[in-house]
């Protein structure tokens, strides 16, 4: 088996890591226009500047559970990469000397956590020129992935900004509609395959695969391979109070219980890297 297919970007069972991280919390710093984090560091050519997606200003309902939960926010225009973060993106970065390498030992990206020796970054799976330079980048804490937005000019999406991007101003289930993730819509791989791109149906392990091969699941809005990793990094808004996220620059993370589903976002553990990606925003000055 190649190295593409050893990594361990499978999690069966991810209502059980959503249990997992649900009460820690990091609070990060944060400037005082809406939670973005302060790094500093010199910025990326524009050829490293991931492709984006324009987000007209909308007014979003955020909140997962029914009822008062529930409540409508306007969110002012922004642009948002169109794919998360690649695998090549990030490494650029860090060619770059502007980020560093994922933790690749660290809690739920160690390598072999689930005693298999699986559970490593995408980073230190993808060989520079291969397939897998497109895979989502994985195992980034908040600050990482914070310090790669700010070197393209941006920051991290806050949980409304996301939400808005990833299912439209209205609550849906995944970000194309309510009917389940197949083949043509979301990933769903067996890491026994020896094609990147091979789809399988009923209980397969959950795992990533490369952007940009699945458009007909695109959201509303036109962003692309939404939760392909089992969740994506998000801040919180100090001007927005989202049911699991709160207070001004906390690192938090959207998942779901099936691939693709949007229904949580939570505060991340303290200084912890997970099997997420994540994507940046650029927003009028």
């Amino acid at each position: 088996m190649s190295p593409f297919h050893r990594s361990a970007l499978s999690w069966r069972s991810p209502g059980g890591f959503v249990a997992a991280i649900a009460s820690a919390v990091l609070t990060i710093a944060c400037d005082e226009g809406g939670g973005a984090q302060k790094v500093t560091g010199p910025r990326a050519p524009a050829d490293a500047v991931p492709a984006a997606t324009e987000i007209s200003g909308s007014p979003v309902t955020i909140g997962v559970e029914l009822g008062t939960l529930r409540r409508s926010h306007e969110v002012d225009a922004f642009r948002i990469s169109t794919w998360p973060t690649t695998v090549a993106e990030y490494r650029r970065c860090v060619d770059a000397g502007a980020c560093v390498t994922p933790n690749e030992r660290i809690g739920y990206c160690a390598e072999g956590s689930d005693g298999k020796g699986t559970d490593q970054s995408t980073y230190y799976v993808a060989e520079p020129g291969t397939p897998g330079d497109k895979l989502p980048v994985s195992c980034v804490t908040s600050e990482q992935a914070a310090q790669f937005c700010q070197w393209v000019g941006g920051t991290l999406p806050t949980a409304a900004e996301w939400l808005l991007a990833a299912r439209g101003p209205q609550v849906r289930r995944f970000a194309w509609g309510g009917n389940p993730p197949d083949c043509d819509r979301h990933w769903r791989l067996t890491l026994e395959s020896t094609a990147p791109n091979e789809c399988c149906e009923g209980a397969c392990d959950v795992a990533v695969a490369a952007v940009g091969k699945h458009s007909t699941g695109r959201s509303p809005l036109g962003i692309e391979d939404v939760l392909s990793t089992l969740g994506e990094h998000v801040i919180s808004d100090p001007e927005v109070e989202v049911l699991g996220c709160r207070g001004a620059g906390t690192a938090c993370y959207v998942t779901g219980n099936l691939p693709g589903a949007i229904d949580a976002v939570l505060t991340l553990p303290q200084f912890q890297a997970i099997p997420s990606g994540f994507r940046c925003v650029w927003r009028e000055e």
